[in-house]
């Protein structure tokens, strides 16, 4: 059920595409989605590794479980979110030393499906936590939710090409992820400390790298990252000494 709910964001882009726009066009598109494979696999097998971890402790006490999700959500959004980031601001470079001049479209279609990248991530966050927690159903019905606001604007995106198209997915997701986020912290009865904290980072570095910083010189933005780095890193180990502390 899941496969076919995924089927219109998943594997119906191309055809969007052929519709709407043209051949070039899903090859920018398909050739950006290689790119950003390494970043997804390396988030699949995170989460599939931690699946099993995260079953076996709800049974067992919900209370640690809780307290694990806490500062397992805050590290997965800080290290997610510092990598996209990072790619944000020197995908030009690199898309550069590789490529020739004719595939320079992908830099600005790459630079923003690493945030889709990102969002979805946390999707597959919540999902497995509600695999580990034996919420299927609540898995199900918000993946109807989702096809239902992105099919639309996958759509409408796609009439712009593949960064249109790559636009509508982050767009789409973006509106889906305040339902899901609420939705989520009700189903275990979660509170996350200063989710709305980590949000407001998300939204902020995705600004900075898109559409300022990509602007500046190569040194610049590598100082800049240097010290998102660094206080990224910083709330994170400032969080977890709080709650050791605590607890």
């Amino acid at each position: 059920m899941l496969v076919l709910l995924n089927l219109p964001y998943n594997y119906l882009t191309n055809n969007f595409l052929d519709i709407n726009s043209s051949k070039t066009q899903i090859g920018y598109f398909n050739l950006s989605q290689k790119l950003m494979s390494p970043v997804s696999l390396v988030i699949t097998f995170s989460l599939s590794a931690l699946f099993p971890n995260l079953s076996n402790l709800w049974m067992s006490d919900q209370e640690k479980f809780k307290s694990a999700i806490n500062t397992g959500v805050r590290l997965f959004f800080l290290v997610a979110l510092t990598m996209c980031f990072v790619y944000t601001s020197f995908a030009e470079f690199i898309i550069k030393l590789f490529f020739s001049p004719k595939y320079f479209s992908i830099i600005s279609i790459s630079q923003m499906q690493i945030w889709f990248v990102f969002l979805m991530g946390i999707n597959s966050f919540i999902g497995t936590i509600w695999g580990a927690t034996n919420n299927e159903r609540m898995l199900v019905k918000s993946s109807i939710i989702n096809a239902v606001i992105s099919l639309p604007m996958l759509y409408y995106g796609s009439k712009f090409g593949a960064l249109g198209l790559s636009y509508g997915y982050v767009i789409s997701f973006a509106i889906f992820e305040v339902y899901l986020w609420i939705d989520f912290k009700k189903s275990i009865n979660l509170k996350i400390k200063q989710d709305l904290l980590l949000w407001a980072m998300v939204a902020l570095l995705f600004v900075m790298s898109y559409f300022l910083i990509k602007k500046l010189s190569f040194l610049i933005r590598l100082v800049v990252c240097l010290i998102t780095i660094s206080v990224n890193i910083f709330l994170f180990l400032k969080k977890s000494k709080a709650n050791t502390v605590t607890n």
